[in-house]
């Protein structure tokens, strides 16, 4: 609750300025002024997945709306990596709430106001990727869930994949620095993720192999 709350209230307070003053970047501004559903040129990118997640949110390329949309996906964000780190000290939970919070890196995405919904629940179905692998109770649902998952983060923007792969590295650095689990417990957890970012990156390639052939396009030199 507090994770969420206070990421939340920040959030909110750090990049009001978004909302009061309609502040854009120039693709944001061009696309929500002639605003149109993503389509074939997304999905020459790969990026076929950026519709499915902007239905979500109703298609709205709004500043106020979005940007709030935005800021509550980021809360829910906290509240699954405080529990992947196990943090259970207030300050803990405060710092990494306040910085998620307050990262550069949301407010340049809240400036694409057209795709900022879809950029930032990227970001937690990356962190869910790890989650569902680490934390999710059955291990081989989660683990089928995870690739999934990791399919979906390719589909939305390739680049995301980094967050899935730093925050296994941060988690075996821990595991290995505790000592509370064993090595080959460790090392299972790691093969894990990266048979399932294997895995997904083939299932994503296939998904989007067969939908670039179904609408006679192919993939953008970009």
């Amino acid at each position: 609750k507090l994770a969420f709350i206070l990421t939340l209230l920040v959030g909110i307070i750090t990049h009001i300025t978004i909302m009061t003053a309609t502040i854009m970047s120039q693709d944001g501004l061009w696309n929500s002024m002639e605003y149109n559903r993503p389509g074939l040129w997304e999905m020459t990118l790969g990026r076929w997945g950026i519709e499915i997640m902007q239905r979500l949110n109703f298609y709205i390329a709004i500043p106020t709306i979005s940007t709030v949309s935005c800021i509550i996906v980021m809360a829910i964000s906290a509240v699954f990596i405080i529990d992947l780190f196990e943090l259970k000290s207030k300050i803990s939970i405060i710092f990494t709430s306040l910085f998620l919070a307050v990262t550069p890196t949301l407010a340049i995405t809240l400036l694409y106001v057209y795709t900022a919904f879809a950029y930032t629940s990227n970001l937690l179905i990356a962190i869910l990727v790890v989650w569902f692998i680490y934390k999710f109770k059955h291990k081989r649902i989660g683990f089928i869930i995870s690739i999934g998952l990791f399919a979906l983060v390719l589909s939305i923007y390739q680049s995301y994949i980094g967050v899935s792969i730093v925050l296994c590295i941060m988690i075996t650095i821990i595991d290995l620095l505790k000592g509370q689990k064993g090595i080959k417990e460790i090392l299972i957890n790691v093969l894990k993720t990266a048979l399932a970012v294997v895995l997904g990156g083939l299932c994503y390639y296939t998904i989007t192999t067969v939908l670039l052939s179904l609408n006679g396009i192919s993939l953008a030199a970009y």
